[in-house]
């Protein structure tokens, strides 16, 4: 148990304790869970001197006294003084493992904490632990339309970390500092929490367990409490999308829920109960066939533990620090003060850039956008590439679903690509390339590109013009699509049509250059553009298939060599 612990005592120390003592200290080879109580106990009315002595002294529940007296007596028979409700423990060895639980001699109420090794400890460790706090320094509060239960103390730390505890039993609380920040008190006080309280951690004080079982009685009928509400803002476009994805009318979802209910929850004006969410998804999964991606997410979420909790407030903490970016594999999450957090790095930023979400950066000097990625942008990423085909190295298992909606390009550094890489360095440093023309490019792209996007200092500049698709470009497409299928032997394919779709869309960005070709009221496809678009279109083909055919040999075939 010392060693477990790295309590720092020496041996002469354990024989100067044995001799002085007259008796052996016996040592559990493991923590017991009813030890953890003890400490429970010397953190919330215990302290420790200087003489390496532990007292505690609860007069008003001498229950308590008695039961961390049993305690140390059996698990390590240490000497004690036992009078008039207090218990005085006489054991530098059983002061030193104390301390290793964030309990120290010198301002002990103020620097009381919950070291790491706690929140790593079988539940019903914490358990013990938190119902010695709970008994000694917790109190029951009663009052004429509710009550709660609460936890007081001068440290923050404490504070703070026994809230993270209690989530650990799905307990929600809160916390309220004094105004001076002397004190601080956890309270929870929504009924289901109180009732997961009084499971999980209760009382081992008659006086406050008979408080407690008073509160609960006075609890009738089903809970209503905002914790296990799921907020409009969610609940809101999650409603309306399920409904769309099962093609299930209004007036047929009103012959099964109140009206004036569904058009609410719809419509965002009020929160939804996850007792409701539920029969609302019982409902339309009756009605549907099959289960489209937002009904399963409600679902999920319906049956979920998932609490909301609305920000107060942000602050932004200024100054340089080292941050990092955390991936854990297989559950992919991570508790980080109390939030769920999703793997951070690269994706979820990629992922909103590329749904056209809006991207605002915040560092710790300065916060970067808002910003709306409304164009192409160019990611490089790590690969594993093979004579044929590639593997993505990315361990973020979102990252797929967004590689999916990217124009993929593979280059493999051949002899004769290292070549002219080689050459047009050369001739960039020699002055030879002309790049004279490519600020007017840029130039004229950005223009091009506000205008289109009717930026507030072109808008009435410039007209709007939209891109004129004729059946040409659809019929070029469709003929890449049966060239390549053709060529392909196996049934399966690797790409979806999505391809398609992005084909279209750059050849209609490329055709934007001829904006200022002509006075029409809206611009032709590009032949030029047109032809890139499909050769890219076959060459992503190929790479999605692992190369399982050769591109070149289709754009020969369709003439665009």
């Amino acid at each position: 148990m010392i060693q477990s612990l790295d309590l720092g005592v020496s041996i002469y120390e354990l024989i100067e304790e044995v001799s002085t003592g007259g008796r052996g200290v016996k040592l559990p080879n493991e923590i017991p869970a009813e030890f953890m109580y003890f400490v429970g106990a010397v953190a919330g009315d215990g302290n420790i001197n200087q003489n390496r002595r532990i007292k505690i002294h609860c007069p008003s529940d001498p229950e308590i006294v008695e039961r961390c007296l049993n305690i140390i007596r059996n698990l390590f028979g240490v000497g004690y003084t036992y009078k008039n409700g207090m218990l005085i423990v006489n054991s530098a060895v059983l002061v030193g493992i104390v301390k290793k639980f964030g309990i120290q001699a010198k301002n002990k109420a103020s620097t009381l904490d919950v070291p790491p090794e706690i929140f790593r400890m079988p539940r019903g460790h914490i358990s013990e632990y938190l119902r010695g706090l709970f008994d000694t320094d917790g109190a029951v509060g009663i009052k004429p339309y509710g009550g709660c239960v609460s936890l007081s103390t001068n440290s923050r730390k404490l504070a703070r970390k026994v809230q993270l505890l209690l989530l650990m039993f799905g307990i929600t609380s809160r916390v309220y500092s004094s105004g001076k920040g002397k004190g601080y008190r956890v309270e929870i006080a929504d009924r289901i929490s109180i009732r997961k309280f009084a499971d999980s951690v209760g009382f081992y004080s008659r006086r406050k367990k008979s408080k407690l079982f008073r509160l609960l009685s006075r609890y009738r009928g089903i809970a209503r409490t905002k914790t296990y509400v799921v907020p409009a803002e969610i609940a809101s476009p999650l409603l309306v999308a399920i409904r769309g994805g099962e093609g299930i009318s209004a007036s047929l979802l009103h012959k099964f829920l109140p009206k004036s209910s569904r058009y609410l929850w719809e419509h965002g004006r009020v929160s939804i109960t996850k007792r409701n969410l539920k029969r609302h998804i019982q409902v339309v999964d009756k009605l549907s066939q099959a289960d489209c991606e937002p009904l399963t997410i409600g679902k999920g979420l319906a049956d979920s533990p998932l609490l909301f909790e609305r920000i107060v407030s942000k602050r932004i903490i200024r100054g340089k620090f080292i941050v990092y970016d955390i991936m854990v594999p297989k559950n992919h999450n991570f508790i980080a003060n109390g939030f769920l957090v999703h793997n951070s790095g690269m994706v979820e930023p990629l992922k909103i850039a590329m749904e056209h979400g809006i991207i605002k950066w915040e560092t710790a000097r300065q916060t970067i956008g808002p910003y709306r990625f409304t164009s192409f942008l160019s990611v490089n990423y790590n690969t594993r590439v093979f004579e044929r085909g590639y593997e993505v190295t990315v361990r973020d298992p979102n990252f797929s679903a967004i590689e999916e909606r990217m124009l993929c390009r593979l280059h493999r550094l051949t002899k004769e690509r290292y070549r002219e890489i080689a050459e047009k360095q050369m001739e960039l440093v020699l002055g030879k390339l002309k790049m004279e023309k490519a600020n007017e490019i840029r130039d004229h792209l950005t223009l091009v590109h506000a205008i289109e996007t009717e930026h507030p200092l072109v808008k009435d500049r410039f007209e709007y013009k939209p891109i004129l698709l004729t059946e040409k470009v659809f019929e070029e497409v469709k003929r890449a699509r049966e060239a390549i299928l053709d060529t392909i032997a196996q049934e399966r394919l690797d790409f979806s049509p999505r391809l398609e779709r992005r084909a279209i869309q750059l050849i209609c960005a490329m055709s934007l250059m001829s904006y200022f070709k002509d006075r029409d009221e809206r611009i032709r496809v590009d032949p030029e553009a047109l032809k890139l678009g499909v050769r890219f279109y076959v060459e992503e083909a190929a790479v999605r298939s692992k190369e399982k055919f050769d591109p070149e040999e289709v754009i020969r075939r369709l003439g665009l060599s």
